[in-house]
């Protein structure tokens, strides 16, 4: 029933939150906007304090903390920034009251801690532990589910779709499948070796599209190169993932992603240099080369880590500069 009542409640707010984000980013200075997120918060912590009374004291430092940054920032005049920020707060705690309902506060910071680090414990007796508890909520199935489609909302109001097609690499990858049978799915096992090959189809065809998009003069230089370098961060945490089987790192890159791609949305487009241009293909074949590996890693493939990996690379770069030269010549 509190499950039930849960799902109901993000459905709420995240509809809210969708309306707030579009609204107060349209008009940086609609105190409704921030407002509305305030209130948001505030109702989220009082179900979270009410299921966290035998750890009063932390569950509140929690919820203070990521109360401050975002209201310090706006008073800072950083509106977008504090918007954001806020918008991430809001959502890492409504995922921490999920696991709270389901298994009690200790038990979920434990929990997370253990899911995110693959370190078994029984206990968090560090602030390090409660950060990466916390950091190990951006990889959580609900997460996802609360905030993608506030991306959505927002890009299609804003005509905007950078914000979907950075945040699509960082939300598809092997760090949010690998929570989908602790959420509310009916899964038998978490699709992680699934997502490693879907996190790789979907990075590979929206590298070859914003290549596009910028060589065309739809996209500006600074976001195509923040989506390259995200893209290469992205696909080594996703490696490191799969070797290690910890994926705080993916988690800290998933939230500058959506930091970067929201704060970045909007912005006009300018011609990029040929010489960048090129440097830039070949750091996201890079990255193919690095989500390749992962796949084989995933699927214990370990002695075709390297022909997988190659074969993705050589297959971008003849694709991207095909590409390249077939939209150059029509400009021409």
């Amino acid at each position: 029933t509190l499950v039930l009542v849960y799902i109901i409640d993000i459905i709420l707010m995240t509809i809210l939150l969708s309306i707030t984000l579009e609204r107060g980013m349209r008009n940086n200075e609609d105190k409704y906007a921030f407002l509305s997120m305030i209130l948001v918060y505030i109702q989220t912590v009082a179900f979270l304090i009410a299921f966290s009374l035998d750890s009063l004291v932390i569950a509140l430092s929690i919820s203070i903390i990521l109360f401050i940054i975002p209201i310090t920032l706006r008073n800072l005049g950083f509106w977008r920034t504090s918007l954001i920020i806020f918008l991430l707060s809001n959502e890492i705690i409504m995922s921490l009251l999920y696991y709270v309902i389901l298994r009690g506060f200790n038990n979920a910071l434990v929990t997370l801690f253990v899911y995110g680090t693959d370190i078994p414990a029984i206990s968090i007796n560090s602030l390090s532990q409660i950060f990466m508890s916390l950091a190990e909520l951006a990889n959580s199935f609900m997460f996802f589910l609360m905030i993608f489609p506030e991306i959505v909302y927002f890009s299609l109001r804003s005509k905007d779709y950078y914000p979907i097609l950075l945040s699509s690499i960082a939300l598809s990858g092997p760090n949010i499948a690998s929570e989908m049978t602790h959420s509310i799915l009916p899964l038998p096992y978490d699709p992680v070796r699934e997502a490693s090959i879907l996190v790789t189809l979907i990075s590979f065809s929206l590298s070859i599209y914003v290549t596009y998009l910028v060589i065309r003069g739809k996209m500006s230089v600074n976001k195509f190169v923040t989506f390259v370098i995200l893209n290469l961060a992205l696909s080594t945490s996703s490696l490191y993932y799969s070797i290690s089987i910890n994926e705080i790192p993916y988690g800290l890159l998933t939230l500058i992603a959506i930091y970067l791609s929201l704060s970045m949305a909007q912005t006009k487009a300018n011609p990029i240099n040929v010489k960048l241009l090129y440097i830039d293909e070949v750091i996201l074949a890079i990255s193919q080369f690095l989500w390749g590996a992962s796949i084989a890693l995933w699927y214990n493939l370990i002695y075709l880590q390297l022909s997988i990996g190659l074969s993705l690379l050589l297959v971008y770069l003849l694709s991207s500069f095909y590409v390249i030269r077939k939209v150059s010549s029509q400009r021409l």
